[in-house]
């Protein structure tokens, strides 16, 4: 029942997850491997400053956990309100929907 979506060549593919702050970058999203119904995202801070990014995703989502570099959730986190990122920080994301 999930079958995929066909698309014209030309029509415009929006984004699956964005953020609010240009220096926060969204370099990877990718199925989780441990869990149904989920996704592994990876962000970066890519201009050395402090920044609170307000990730913003096109579909509704249950739970979001932040994860180790093997992505082993590490704790729960809200995706409304996440702690600032340090300069060129890595964040590993674990997102369910």
């Amino acid at each position: 029942d999930r079958l995929p979506t066909v698309l014209a060549a030309d029509a415009p593919s929006p984004a699956l997850l964005t953020t609010s702050c240009r220096n926060v970058v969204v370099e990877t999203v990718k199925p989780c491997e441990d869990a149904q119904n989920a996704m592994i995202v990876r962000l970066y801070e890519c201009e050395g400053s402090h920044t609170a990014p307000l990730p913003c995703t096109r579909f509704a989502v249950t739970a979001a956990h932040q994860c180790d570099m093997a992505e082993n959730a590490q704790f729960s986190v809200d995706l409304t309100n996440l702690a600032p990122f340090k300069p060129f920080e890595v964040r590993t994301v674990k997102i369910e929907y």
